[in-house]
């Protein structure tokens, strides 16, 4: 995988960018997966839009609205940074966008365009140097998940937090009268909560999230995986990111302003 070493203060990529409907002219400021910069743009030529099937055949039907059309489309992105030029194929939706005048008082549709692959995947998520490869790894497909497979996404999003309570040497079983018992999720949070420090509810509130990801119930949304991608980056910072080593600014200020000792 490539990556970047976050530091303090750099940022993820926003969700939404992921999924989000786009206008041809107004595309969004994607991060390129191979130098991490938010430099990706659309190569201009390479830009395919068809209608489905049911809007070329229906599209000449008096009771047809233009809201109604869809269809796919596909393009190339490219890096626009000189040393590194990385392409990344994109493909997905069609769908009808509704526009209006200042006035409100003339409508109109233009083409909106809903991502649904890339690939190479986007990287939603920095990590730190320290971030072991396997949870790397599946921050990696949480990515790549987000567009088209959002539910499976919080599997992953699941199993992450299965292994930062590993990385905190949060017990996954325990032996009562001889038997070993397997701790659920929730046992492991709550039974170890002085090992989360702060974090406890975060860890919560990943976990509530996961179990209707994989067991139903009611519907995961959109922003619901947003605010689950926050925490994990959050999360990933606080077991993996070192702080800033800060002691010679302390000394320099000390050395001048802080009483001297007798």
């Amino acid at each position: 995988n490539a990556t970047k070493n976050v530091k303090h203060g750099e940022k993820n990529m926003d969700p939404k960018l992921l999924y989000a409907t786009f206008k041809r002219n107004d595309a969004p400021a994607w991060r390129c997966p191979n130098c991490m910069n938010e430099t990706l743009e659309i190569v201009a030529d390479s830009f395919v839009e068809t209608d489905s099937s049911a809007t070329t055949q229906f599209r000449d039907e008096v009771w047809f609205d233009e809201e109604m059309s869809g269809g796919v489309f596909s393009c190339v992105l490219r890096c626009t940074r000189q040393a590194c030029q990385e392409k990344v194929a994109l493909s997905g939706q069609v769908v009808a966008v509704e526009c209006f005048n200042d006035e409100m008082t003339e409508r109109w549709y233009v083409s909106g365009f809903r991502p649904k692959y890339f690939y190479p995947p986007l990287p939603l998520f920095l990590f730190p140097e320290k971030c072991p490869e396997d949870i790397a790894d599946l921050l990696a497909e949480v990515s790549a998940l987000i567009p088209s497979h959002p539910a499976s996404a919080v599997n992953t999003m699941r199993t992450i937090l299965e292994m930062m309570l590993d990385s905190l040497d949060v017990p996954r079983e325990k032996t009562v009268k001889g038997k070993i018992i397997r701790l659920s999720t929730h046992e492991r949070i709550t039974n170890y909560s002085d090992k989360l420090g702060p974090n406890k509810d975060a860890f919560m509130a990943l976990k509530w999230l996961g179990n209707h990801g994989s067991h139903g119930g009611i519907k995961v949304t959109r922003s619901s995986i947003n605010d689950g991608c926050i925490l994990i980056g959050h999360l990933i910072d606080f077991l993996f990111l070192e702080s800033p080593d800060v002691t010679i600014h302390i000394e320099r200020i000390n050395n001048v302003y802080a009483p001297k000792k007798e």
